[in-house]
Order: structure tokens, then sequence, then C-alpha cells
């Protein structure tokens, strides 16, 4: 191959024009693609291209290239990009690399007191809506812009959405420069010298330089899109038009320095504020409604008023060296204007003899009290839409108060126009109370003059202190107002005046002290109504000062007259109305209609009746009754009161009756909720397949009572706690045996001290009679099979120390056999029967027949013996016990004494016991018997642990005993 060697000509950049690849913020460096010719495979590498600039790249052809050889270089142009940043911080670090000519920004930006923002004439900030603050020094050599672009999906066009530039220079910063300020919307507020030198000129929506000063080196204009714009110029201010610019306003306001050295429009339709103006030879064009507020105007220059010129302040002047065209304009003003004939108003200053409040005295009632004014007798709307009147804050209370009014300047083109001050009284009132709470705070309240009931008003002790206390202070003054006042044990202390009006209505009272309340007396009491102390705690007051006064010119019920603080009618110091010291009730002289009764689901009112012989029986028909209690069974009362204007008795009897528990009737379905209401003591059925769908407990004060009904045991149990009582009356057998079918269990919720007697009877087809035993001191449950498949007994780790007996009746019947379980399924133990006795725990009795094979299940109880008896014509009795006790202080703990009885048993992992005299543990006479891994106890066996008969003698059965393990433990 044979080669040349590469040179700069070899190599081209086909991605790229001459002015470059732009500088990339998220990359840091340039890499464009660089050509060389016939394919040529070559290492490439960059120098300088990570940042904006000139760069190079230098192509070395492989050592096995075929077309070139050695190493070339090329350069290219990193044109400076865009930046985006969002806080000084990032905008003067991006700014210092000089790899950046423009910088979108995306939060505020805050120029610290320290720092400095410079923006060189290459680069342009875009704001997009974000705001400028300046604390330091600001210097626009560039352009500032704000907006954003908008892509319009549906026509593909994008066009730019202009937000408004908010630019802030605060106290001891500054802005400068020779850049533009490009932004459609421009707002500034300066407290800083602010210095405009635009190569063009420049639209500010609104410009408020409070301190500092404007100094404007171009033209610029203050126009609002939507709203008159201002040019607002504080009093600490400066604005500086220099020669050769032009300020082009809506509104001008100058409360400082004001130096116009080129031209200065103030636009049609705009105002115009200022303080001491001086036009150096300018040309100054006043448009319609142009307003000039606050000033001393020295015309130096030529002003021309085509629209309205006002001055609104009355202590303003104006000189006019050079002349003032009025032509078609009107002047507004306080004073004339020496060359002014026509076309001015004199406007009149707001002052106390043109301007009338409404009132100038008031009435107390707790509100504001602002009284509107008229100025000349038109009402302020019609005189300034911006007037402002000022108020005293909360003008409520009794005082004197000042209201301030005032048209501000901005609405000078009025016939009337600045401030005055008039004053006016809030004198004492008169409250209306109605309610408890306010009592105090309303006569504690030094605005009122008086105090009066508009309401009957109860002063209870809500607080439950011991000595709440309501008082009239001194200098208040309460009135009863014809209603009525009551104070129930709290006190009342009058340090001011009480006045007792006379009450509306039939035995009404004007003020009632109840229970242990206290009437104290310190100054002034007037009685013109009715006074009543129901107290039996007979509490009244002392007069503590010499100058107390009781004026009674009404009624006066006391208490009892022997007690020191009963009042008395020395207590009276004028007056000639009535005194009445009157005696407690006596219980003796009351009778009550009965003393005991049973619960009803009612309110119970037994008649009192008045046996005393003191008062008439038609004076009683004023006694009031209040019953306690009276509903529910239990104890119950009645309190006994006299009529409060009773003159004979006060105070109050409570006698007491008692409401019994009763039976509770059951229709429809039985709920938990039937033993929870402790107004009965027992529930009985009132109609036959109650639905049971839920466990429902008989607690152990209650009963049950099936009475001639029967249960429907839906998915629901019946549970009975101990002392609880099961009655049942005599019925037929199905009914009855309804109340137990369905695998109907009894779980113990205590332990059993009498004895559970079960009787089970074959249905008998030749009558449907059934004989059970009412309640009596034993706990007895009868049963029979009835298409029934078991009874469980869940002893629930309590006992029956009474035992267990099973009674079967004779009667050949081929039903399915009927199972009871006895068993526990916790850790506590179980015991059947007593094993500190000789009698049986659990016994299987007959009566004249014997009929189906009974089947009883035992599992993890102690049973105080075993004995089972028969007869060979039924079917007999299957005996299953599994890790069971059976210890008996008798002679046998299992027993089965008949010889022609079809009894058999399955002992599986048992223990058996009996430790009376003559012990023979076991003895059987007939059946078959399996014992599995059981043990017995030998301290007290004499003989054989087993005993069983072994022939036929007595007896057609012989016991079949089968043993796979009983050893002795």
């Amino acid at each position: 191959y044979v080669r040349q060697e590469i040179s700069a000509d070899d190599l081209s950049f086909p991605y790229i024009d001459e002015s470059g690849v732009e500088y990339s913020q998220s990359n840091g460096v340039s890499r464009p693609y660089v050509s060389v010719p016939n394919g040529s495979v070559c290492d490439v590498t960059y120098e300088g291209n990570d940042h904006a600039g000139t760069a190079t790249v230098i192509v070395t052809p492989t050592e096995k290239d075929h077309y070139y050889y050695g190493s070339a270089s090329k350069t290219f142009t990193i044109r400076p990009g865009v930046a985006t940043v969002k806080n000084y911080a990032e905008l003067t670090a991006a700014s210092a690399t000089f790899n950046f000519n423009r910088y979108e920004i995306t939060g505020d930006i805050v120029v610290p007191a320290d720092g400095t923002l410079y923006i060189h004439p290459h680069e342009t900030l875009n704001f997009a809506g974000n705001a400028l603050t300046i604390n330091g020094a600001c210097t626009n050599n560039g352009e500032i812009k704000s907006y954003k672009p908008y892509y319009n999906s549906r026509t593909g066009e994008t066009t730019l959405n202009e937000f408004t530039l908010n630019i802030t220079v605060n106290d001891g910063g500054s802005f400068g420069g020779e850049g533009k300020l490009s932004a459609q919307k421009i707002k500034v507020t300066a407290n800083g010298d602010f210095t405009l030198q635009s190569p063009e000129s420049t639209t500010f929506e609104s410009f408020n330089q409070s301190k500092g000063t404007f100094t404007a080196k171009s033209s610029f204009a203050v126009q609002g899109s939507s709203s008159v714009s201002v040019l607002t110029i504080g009093s600490n201010a400066g604005f500086i038009v220099e020669t050769g610019s032009t300020a082009n306003l809506e509104s001008l306001s100058v409360s400082g320095d004001f130096n116009v050295k080129g031209t200065l429009y103030v636009s049609e339709e705009s105002y115009f504020y200022g303080n001491t103006m001086r036009y150096n030879n300018g040309f100054i064009y006043l448009g319609t409604d142009t307003y000039v507020a606050n000033m001393n105007f020295s015309n130096c220059g030529a002003l021309f008023n085509r629209g309205d010129f006002v001055c609104d302040d009355y202590t303003a002047y104006y000189t006019n060296g050079y002349g003032f065209d009025n032509t078609n304009g009107h002047v507004w003003t306080y004073f004339n204007f020496a060359e002014l004939t026509d076309n001015i108003t004199i406007k009149k200053r707001l002052s106390a003899s043109i301007v009338t409040l409404e009132y100038t005295e008031v009435e107390y009632d707790g509100t504001d009290k602002k009284p509107s004014f008229t100025v000349d007798g038109v009402a302020p709307e019609n005189l300034s839409k911006n007037y402002t009147v000022t108020y005293a804050a909360s003008p409520k209370n009794v005082g004197e108060y000042t209201v301030s009014i005032s048209i501000p300047k901005s609405n000078g083109k009025y016939t009337y126009g600045g401030a005055v001050s008039l004053t006016y009284n809030i004198k004492p009132g008169i409250c209306h109370l109605t309610r408890s709470s306010s009592f105090n705070s309303s006569l504690a309240n030094a605005n009122y003059e008086k105090v009066l009931l508009e309401a009957d008003v109860d002063l209870g002790n809500t607080y439950g202190l011991s000595s709440y206390t309501y008082t009239i202070p001194d200098g208040a003054t309460l009135d009863t107002n014809g209603y009525s006042l009551t104070v129930t044990n709290a006190n009342l202390y009058v340090e001011g005046e009480l006045i007792l009006s006379s009450p509306t209505g039939e035995r009404k009272y004007s003020l009632l002290l109840l229970n242990t309340s206290n009437l104290r007396n310190y100054n002034v009491i007037t009685n013109n109504g009715v006074l009543c102390f129901d107290s039996p705690s007979e509490h009244y007051l002392t007069d503590i000062h010499s100058n107390v006064t009781f004026i009674n010119n009404g009624s006066v019920y006391g208490g009892a007259g022997a007690s020191s603080y009963s009042f008395k009618q020395e207590n009276v110091t004028s007056g000639a109305g009535n005194v009445y010291v009157r005696t407690p009730l006596p219980e003796a002289d009351l009778d009550l209609e009965y003393t005991e009764t049973s619960y009803t689901g009612s309110n119970l009112t037994p008649i009192v009746s008045y046996t005393g012989s003191v008062l008439t029986p038609g004076a009683f028909d004023v006694f009031g009754k209040t019953y306690s209690n009276n509903r529910n069974a239990g104890a119950a009362t009645v309190t006994v009161k006299p009529d409060l204007l009773n003159e004979t008795y006060y105070g109050s009897v409570t006698l007491d009756f008692t409401i019994n528990r009763a039976v509770k009737i059951v229709t429809t379905s039985l709920h938990s909720s039937d033993f929870t209401d402790k107004n009965y003591y027992e529930v009985r059925l009132g109609s036959s397949n109650i639905i049971l769908s839920e466990d429902v407990i008989v607690p152990s004060d209650m009963s049950f009572n099936f009475s001639v009904y029967y249960l429907n045991y839906s998915t629901g149990r019946l549970l009975v706690e101990d002392g609880a009582v099961l009655r049942a009356e005599a019925i037929d057998r199905s009914t009855f045996m309804k109340n137990v079918n369905n695998a109907h269990e009894i779980k113990l919720l205590d332990n059993v001290a009498d004895k559970i007697s079960v009787t089970f009877r074959p249905i008998d087809t030749t009558t449907d009679k059934i004989y059970l035993a009412k309640y009596n001191s034993r706990n007895e449950l009868y049963t029979e099979t009835f298409n029934i498949n078991n009874l469980r007994i869940d002893l629930n780790g309590y006992s029956m120390t009474g035992g267990f007996e099973i009674t079967t009746n004779k009667k050949n019947y081929t039903n399915p056999y009927f199972t009871l379980d006895i068993f526990n399924n916790t850790q506590q133990e179980s015991v059947i029967g007593n094993t500190s006795s000789t009698e049986y725990g659990f016994v299987q009795k007959y009566n004249s027949e014997m009929g189906e094979r009974i089947v009883v299940n035992l599992n993890n109880v102690t049973v105080a013996g075993i004995k089972i008896e028969g007869h060979n014509v039924g079917r007999g009795i299957q005996l299953n016990a599994t890790n069971c006790k059976i210890q008996t202080a008798g002679t046998y703990a299992l027993e089965i004494p008949w010889n022609d009885i079809n009894a058999d048993s399955v002992f599986n992992n048992c223990s058996f016991s009996a430790t009376g005299n003559n012990g023979k543990i076991i003895y059987i006479y007939s059946g078959t018997h399996y014992f599995n891994n059981c043990t017995y106890n030998a301290s007290a066996l004499v003989g054989s642990m087993i005993n069983y008969r072994t022939s036929t003698s007595g007896g057609s059965h012989i016991p079949s005993v089968y043993i796979n393990e009983i050893k002795q433990n």
C-alpha cells in the first residue's frame, strides 16, 4: 500500500457549519464528528473542547491504514450556549465561565448586599416570570427579558408568552448599565438608586421610587395595559430626566425632588401629583383630568392646561413666572390663581360648620357606635367616591369618641376636600338579661345604668363550686322587671341595689333561694314583689353594715323562725309587706298509697295523701310531687314539696317505695338481651317454636321457664349459670323434647352443687302424656329420645358436686341410640359427685321398663364412683370413659350389680380408686367390658381388684372382661 501523509485539508466537519457548535451546559465538552476520505481508520483526540472558544481535533491514522499515515489537526469553534440557573450563585458562576450568552432563569434572583451582578454586553437574561431583587449592585450592559415560548400542537406554531419582570432595588442597592430592559411588562420598586441608560426607549408598567434617585438618561414611558399606571417618586427620593430624554407618563406622583431637563409628557385622563416642582424651561403638557396633589407650584417653563388641573392642598401656593395657558381647561383649587378668572373652582375645606354627625349622643348597648355624617346636608357618597372616615377602635363603651373624616387628595376634582375631626358621646344603657351565663358579666359592666330581666333566669351552681357567688356590684342595679330570678346552691351578694318587681302571673315569685343558697345584703334591697326562701339549711342573710336597707312592700316567705339566719320582721327597715315564718313539712303527716309493687315497664306513681291537721285538704293540692327511679326495678322515691308560696310549710319530704322484678314473656325469639334486663327475675316462653339463633346465658340470679312450650334451636345454645333455675310445667313429651332437640348442649358456667337428674323415656305411641317435676330443691333435667342425636354437657372446668343421675324407662323401641356426652375441655379438674363421700357420683337407673340403648361418653372428668343398673329387656347402656379418674370413698369405684342388664363399658387411660371399707374397686355382674392402659390404687383393696360373676346362677348373663393393661399405680 502506497500511502500519503494526512493533512488538515483531508479533514472535514460534515455536521456543523462555519459558526461551529454551541456549548452544552449538560455535556460540558464538544466532540463534533470529523470525516476522513476513503473511510480510513484513525484515532481521534480533542483539545480545548471544554469551554467556549476555539478547539482542536487531532486525527492520527492507524499503523495499518491503507491510505494515510502521520497526523493532522483542524480547529473548530464552540459558540457560547444557553445556561439554566435558579439562583444568584448559579448565575454568577455560569457567567464567570464565559461559556454562555443566554440564561434561562427558573427561580428568583437575589443579589446580596455584598454582591454584584454584572451582565456582559453579549449576555441575555430571560427571567420567565421570576423576580430580580437587588441588595448590592446590578450593572446591565446586556439585555433582560421575561417570556416563555408556547408551542401550539394544533397549529404547529410557537408563540412567546410575555411575563411581568419585577425588579426590586432595596435600600443600599443600585441598578445601572447601558443594556436593554426588553420585557414588555416591567414593574420597578426602588429604595436605592436606579439609572436608566438604554439604547432604546423603555416601557414600565409601574415605577415606585421611595428612596434614592431615579435618573433617566434615556427615554421611557410608564404605561399600563389595563389600568392607569403610576410613576411614584417618594418624599425621600429624587427624579431626574436628563436632557434629550423623554418621560411619557400616564400618572406621576412626586413627593421628593423633581428635575425635568428634557420633556415630560403627562398623557390625557391622567393624574399628576407633586410637591415643590420647578420645570427648568422644559415643555410640560397637562392632558385632561390631570391632578396635582400637595404642591407648591413654581412655573419656570411653559405650562399648558387643556383639561382639569387640580391643586388639592389648601396650604399650597402657585408662582407663575412664564404663563399659564388655561384655554378649554379648568382649575380646581382652594385659592385663586391671580391671573385666572374663568374656569376655576374654589373648593371648600371640611370643617365642623359644614359636617354634621348622625348623632352626638347614643345609649350603650354593647355594640360599636359609628355615626354616619353629611356635608352641607349631602351624604358623603355623593361627595366623593373615595372619601375616608376613621373611627376609634371598638367605639362601644361609655365615653367620648372622635371620628375623623377626610376626602383624599386623589379625589380633588370635587367641591369639598381636606379633613375634620368631630366628637360624640356614648352614655350608660339598659341591659336586658335573658340568661344566667351573662349575669355576673352584665352586672359588672359599668356601661349599664341598670340591668332588667327579660326572662325567667335560674342562677344554678353549674360550676360545682361549694361557694359560687353571683354579685350585684356597688353602683349596679338589678330589676327583676316582672320575671322570676332563682338562685340554686349558690350565693347572691347585693353590694349595689336589688329591686324585686311584682311578678307576672299567679303564685309566682320575684326571687327564690333554693337549697344551700345565701342572700347577703350589703346595701339596698327593695321588695315590691315576692321573695321566697326554700332552704332546708335555713340559710339567709346577716346585716353586715348598719346602713343596710331592706324595704318590704311585697311578701317574704321565710324559713323556720327558730333559726338565727331565718328572715324575720326585724330584718325589714321599712314597708308594710307581709313576712311569713314557716316550718319544714312534717313527714309524719304524709302517707304513701303503697310501698311495694312490681315492675310494669311504665312509670309507677303511688298516690301521696296528707293526713295532718294543720292544712285543709284543699291546700294540699298545691303541693308538688317528683318521682325518681320509678320505672325500673329497685328502690324508688317520691319527693313531696309544698308550693313555694305556702304560708305554713317549706322544704320537702322524700318517701321510699320498692319496685320488684317481674316475669318477662317471650313470644317470638329468645335473645341474650332478654336475660340482661334486671327488671325481670324470670323469662318465660309465651308460645311454641320460639327461635333460638344465638348462645343465650341464663344468669345465676334468674330463671328460665319453658312453661308448656318449646324452643326451636336454630343455631344457638342454652347456657346455664350456677344458681340459675330451669323450669318446665307438665306438658306432652313431643313438645318438651323439642326443647332439647338437634344436639342440645348445656355448658356449665359455675360449679353445680345439686344433683343433675336426667330422665330418659322412649316415645310411647299409645299416649302422649309425660310427667315432669317442676323445680324443687334439685336441679333436674328430663329428656327423652325424639329424633335426637345426643345431649352434650360441657363441664368447662367446673364441677357437678351433687352428682349426675340418668333414669331410663322400660319400653321396647327401635329408635337410634341416644348419646349423652359429659366432657371437660379445660386444664382445671371437673368432678362429678363428691370423692370424699360413699355416694356414687354417676348413676344410671331404670324404672319399670327399659327402652333404647343409651350411650354415655365421659372424657377428662373425675367421677366419684359409677353405678349402672337396668333391665335385660331393653338395649341397656354403653359407657365409654377416656382419661377419667373414678375415685370414691365407698366400696366400689365401678359397680354393675344386676345380672340381667345389657351394660357394656370401655375404659381408656382411666384410673380407679375405692378407699371405703372392704374395698373391691370394680364389681361387674353382667355385660362386656374393656380396660385399656388403666391403673388402680390398692391402698384399701380387700381381695380381688375386679370382681365379676362367673356363672349363670341368678341370671342368664355372664360378664365378659377384656384387659389390655390394668396395673397398680
